[in-house]
């Protein structure tokens, strides 16, 4: 028997002491690119405004710019108004909130290309069905969330109803708005219909 014990505690001595007990943990750490950062990006309702006004321009850029054959510049967004920290999330709240409805938690983030990997300090991940939410702090304190697909398991790659459901608490909870860069979408968390209709359609 204590031959077992010394055995099991071999094994789960290098999990994190941040690693919540009714998670499964199917890896160490989780990976992603760094061209998805922050592309589906959650931030204060405070910006809703002016991000849909802003949405278009991408647009106008690619068409001012492109050849036929590339583009002679590229649009680079500023950062928000009303930045996510000034909401003064605490980071153990927000994990508190988000645990009940991940299924896995990462608490080693790495991004890089496709040939290259980097540890990001002060980040770390919940996975649910086939989306991995991101979380960098300072200070304990939230500053930056966002969304990037992950499938993590083949028998997950489906509609993920649970992200769906977290999605909504964050938006009610903190009053913050997803940006999807990619599509030039802005979705009200807290407005449950409009969240529906955005994950059928982009996610």
């Amino acid at each position: 028997m204590k031959g077992l014990l010394n055995k099991i505690n071999s094994c789960t001595s290098h999990i994190s002491e941040e690693l919540l007990p009714k998670q499964k943990a199917v890896h160490d750490s989780v990976f992603f690119h760094e061209d998805n950062y922050r592309q589906l990006e959650l931030i204060p309702v405070q910006n809703l405004l002016k991000k849909e006004a802003e949405k278009d321009s991408p647009a106008e850029y690619a068409d001012q710019d492109f050849t036929g054959h590339g583009f002679l510049s590229c649009a680079c967004r500023e950062e928000t108004t009303y930045p996510l920290a000034l909401l003064n999330i605490d980071k153990i709240d927000f994990k508190a909130l988000i645990k009940t409805e991940s299924l896995f938690y990462f608490d080693t983030v790495y991004t890089g290309s496709s040939d290259e990997r980097q540890l990001v300090p002060n980040t770390r991940g919940f996975g649910f069905e086939n989306y991995v939410l991101y979380y960098e702090f300072s200070d304990d304190m939230i500053i930056n969330c966002w969304l990037d697909y992950n499938p993590i398991s083949e028998d997950l790659n489906n509609h993920p109803q649970k992200l769906e459901h977290m999605l909504h608490k964050l938006g009610t909870t903190y009053g913050l708005v997803l940006v999807d860069w990619n599509e030039c979408l802005t979705v009200n968390l807290a407005n449950k219909h409009a969240l529906t209709e955005y994950m059928k359609e982009a996610l």
